[in-house]
């Protein structure tokens, strides 16, 4: 197979930055999703450590204390 002179000739690379997700770079969409997230995790942080809260005054949390339940079982079960 023979590979002619005009098939030989390769345009030059152009490198060229696209931007696929924010392509007008607006920064209040990214801020928008980052103070939901913050504000999830910030509410079910409380909510989890409000319950074990409660649970301590109530002296229900024995019943977790001797189970076979790990600790990070029971956070992640908590939020």
């Amino acid at each position: 197979m023979r590979i002619t002179a005009a098939a030989a000739r390769v345009a030059p690379v152009q490198a060229a930055i696209r931007f696929w997700y924010n392509p007008r770079t607006v920064v209040e969409k990214v801020l928008r999703t980052r103070h939901l997230r913050a504000g999830t995790l910030a509410v079910s942080a409380a909510s989890a450590s409000l319950a074990s809260a409660k649970e301590g005054e109530q002296k229900t949390i024995l019943q977790v204390y001797v189970s076979s339940i790990s600790a990070m079982s029971f956070c992640w079960a908590k939020s």
